[in-house]
């Protein structure tokens, strides 16, 4: 019926050629062919929708039989006592890279033995294990602070942790609580020295994205690249090196619900060796975005929430009662290098979104333009405090 009633409207329509209404002319289109049109297209978009939620619901029943058959092997009494049944899986949230859900073991009573919290790097479970820099340091940082989440079983794809009901920080607190964030980056800088690589990760991070980039973006940011890496070999000649978790923001900051004064500074997928002061540059960087913010781009962005030198001098001097006196400098010079690694933050973060494959739970297009803007904004506001560093080490000064 659709299709001749599609034939005798084109055959109405010959004499016009068109289909489509002019301003002296309405449509000739018949209104049961319109109607029938508009139907069509949400009968389409229905089963379209239907095909996509039927996906994802076998998807997450696959996801939830292997979570089931792992946290048996696992993770031991009550688990491998248990039916499959009695463990209930339910998603909890995505990060940019990793898949969070929720898996808890009751009774036949339906009460909570015991829960933890499943991290799957990505949405398959089946990937090879990831004994990475990330596993290992959540897996020792846990057993020596009390303030991360302990690592409760490795597994392909992902792993277990500590379940801790939390919720993440507000933009609000986020900057509010900023002596209890310094007090956490200090805790990880203050820790014994580690086996991992003693390579810069800031300087590491730029010169193995930057190849990853498009032939256009290579125009604009090659040289940027070279740039900076030339500054921060001159620059950082002084800086002091310690482990750093080089991804302090927002969304990696929980507040428990049991003891709210507390934080919790999690996800040490970059942790690694670098600049101290960087932690604090980034922090800074981080004060500038809402990542609480619940429809696309799914963050907000505002220049003017960029804290000023009487903050960072604030934030310096806390620090400096968390670390031994001998290994800093003073608060001007330190200020200036936080600055210079703010612009490296901003630097590190843009080739990081333009070096990614999609799958990633953010609009890279706009967050990459934020993250440009405000690149080259403060390297053109912080260029008299980079030519002071960079005369301080040409003259041979000591910072």
């Amino acid at each position: 019926w659709y299709q001749r009633r599609v034939r005798e409207a084109v055959v109405s329509t010959q004499s016009t050629g068109t289909l489509l209404p002019s301003p002296d002319r309405p449509s000739l289109i018949p209104l049961d062919l319109l109607l029938c049109c508009l139907l069509r297209l949400l009968l389409c978009r229905a089963i379209q929708l239907t095909s996509t939620m039927t996906s994802k619901l076998s998807r997450f029943m696959e996801q939830t039989t292997q979570i089931r058959s792992l946290c048996k092997l696992y993770l031991g009494s009550p688990w491998n006592q248990l039916e499959s049944e009695r463990i209930t899986v339910k998603p909890l949230g995505k990060g940019c890279s990793n898949t969070i859900l929720i898996a808890s073991a009751r009774n036949d009573n339906g009460k909570i033995l015991d829960t933890v919290l499943v991290r799957i790097y990505g949405e398959n479970i089946s990937l090879p294990l990831k004994l990475t820099h990330d596993v290992f340091l959540t897996s020792y940082l846990g057993y020596h602070l009390e303030t991360i989440p302990k690592v409760r079983g490795l597994f392909e794809g992902g792993r277990f942790e500590q379940y801790v009901s939390s919720k993440n920080i507000e933009r609000d607190e986020f900057k509010r609580r900023y002596k209890e964030i310094i007090e956490s980056m200090a805790s990880v800088h203050n820790l014994p020295d580690m086996p991992l690589p003693k390579d810069v990760f800031l300087a590491k991070e730029i010169r193995t994205k930057a190849p990853k980039l498009s032939e256009s973006d290579k125009i604009t940011w090659v040289p940027e690249v070279e740039w900076y890496l030339e500054t921060l070999a001159v620059v950082g000649k002084d800086m002091r090196l310690s482990l750093c978790h080089n991804d302090v923001n927002q969304n990696n900051i929980l507040i428990p619900d049991e003891y709210p004064e507390q934080l919790l500074l999690i996800d040490y997928e970059y942790t690694g060796y670098n600049y101290t002061m960087f932690d604090i540059a980034n922090y800074c960087v981080e004060l500038q975005y809402d990542w609480s913010h619940p429809v696309n781009p799914f963050f907000l962005f505002d220049d003017c929430w960029r804290p000023d030198d009487d903050a960072i001098l604030d934030m310096i001097r806390h620090y400096k009662t968390l670390i031994k006196p001998e290994i800093l400098t003073s608060d001007v010079i330190m200020l200036k290098q936080i600055k210079f690694l703010m612009i490296g933050s901003e630097l590190m973060w843009a080739l990081w979104a333009m070096s990614l494959d999609e799958g990633f739970n953010l609009d890279m297009d706009h967050y990459l333009a934020v993250k440009s803007d405000s690149y080259f904004k403060k390297k053109a506001l912080f260029k008299n405090d980079i030519e002071d560093l960079l005369a301080m080490n040409t003259n041979g000064h000591s910072v």
